[in-house]
């Protein structure tokens, strides 16, 4: 059987951030075949890659929330794995490490623990391919040739059923499921960040994509038990496991707080002009072109109709 595993972080090792993040993605390579062949036709609406970072303009809501569906109905996992960036750091003043040195330990060690959650239900014996976003530092600390040895050294010595036969970079642009770790760990860290408490137009634009996903259907249970996170914070040996079910109910709390109160001013200048144009209510609202969809679900909301009607579009091959 052939393997394929793909490799992405956000917000780097460096002081300027509390924490580091680091994403896995793994699976049979013909089952992520289809998954790739499933998402392919939503980019017949938009070429652009899926990077949660860039999502700043709600034209694009019905790409993003149908990739985020069709990934979560494949029976997908992702390892996440969280460093606290000021613990690593001390680390490097109390034994004279430079902050050079740590980065090529813990982009050595990272991965391997996140491969190792991946890989540890293959239950016959495969050839693994590992893929890890292109970028010029890991190639100067030959983060990929190292990945292949700690990795089968790693598989020897636990007797498990893999080999890995191949580990190198690829274009984020060229690799779907490259994008598809981006896109979801993005959304982890927002999340847990609280970056939604943030009032700005791209932060109520990328929560409204947020929340239209989580509440749809089985979506909420499927983004808590898919999605594995641990934690190192350089005190336990053991990293700890965290789970997502506080940090979305705090956003839920939130999101639906302000949905109430933005809808209320909806349906006050709907009653005084229920003829209005959507441009017209737009302005009303205070609202940028960029949350035009936002108010399209509200809309949808009020009708009965639902929250997230205009984004369930046929696909287009």
């Amino acid at each position: 059987m052939n393997y394929h595993i793909y490799f992405d972080e956000s917000n780097k090792l460096d002081l300027t951030k509390q924490y580091s993040y680091y994403g896995a993605f793994g699976g049979n390579a013909d089952d992520l075949s289809s998954l790739t062949k499933a998402v392919k036709p939503y980019y017949a609406h938009s070429n652009k890659e899926l990077h949660f970072r860039e999502y700043k303009d709600d034209k694009h809501v019905a790409k993003y929330y149908q990739v985020l569906q069709t990934i979560f109905e494949q029976d997908v996992n992702f390892n996440i794995f969280i460093v606290d960036n000021a613990q690593a750091f001390a680390i490097t003043e109390e034994f004279k490490y430079t902050h050079q040195d740590l980065r090529k330990m813990f982009y050595i060690k990272i991965p391997e623990r996140l491969f190792y959650g991946v890989t540890r239900n293959i239950e016959q014996n495969s050839n693994v391919r590992i893929f890890v976003d292109r970028s010029s530092e890991y190639r100067t600390i030959r983060l990929y040739s190292k990945l292949k040895e700690q990795m089968n050294a790693h598989a020897v010595y636990r007797n498990m059923k893999y080999r890995v036969i191949h580990a190198s970079s690829q274009k984020s642009e060229e690799s779907i499921p490259l994008q598809l770790v981006d896109l979801v760990m993005g959304i982890v860290v927002f999340l847990m960040e609280k970056t939604y408490e943030n009032d700005s137009v791209v932060t109520k634009v990328k929560s409204d994509l947020v929340y239209r996903f989580l509440s749809e259907k089985c979506n909420l249970e499927h983004f808590q038990t898919k999605i594995k996170i641990f934690q190192w914070d350089g005190i336990e040996q053991k990293p700890l496991q965290v789970h997502l079910a506080p940090y979305i109910n705090k956003f839920f709390l939130h999101k639906q707080t302000f949905d109430m109160r933005e809808m209320v001013k909806v349906q006050e200048l709907l009653l005084k002009n229920p003829d209005i144009m959507l441009k017209d209510l737009r302005k009303e609202m205070g609202y940028s072109n960029s949350l035009r969809n936002m108010l399209i679900g509200y809309l949808d909301y009020l009708s009965g109709k639902g929250r997230n009607a205009a984004l369930h579009y046929v696909k287009k091959d």
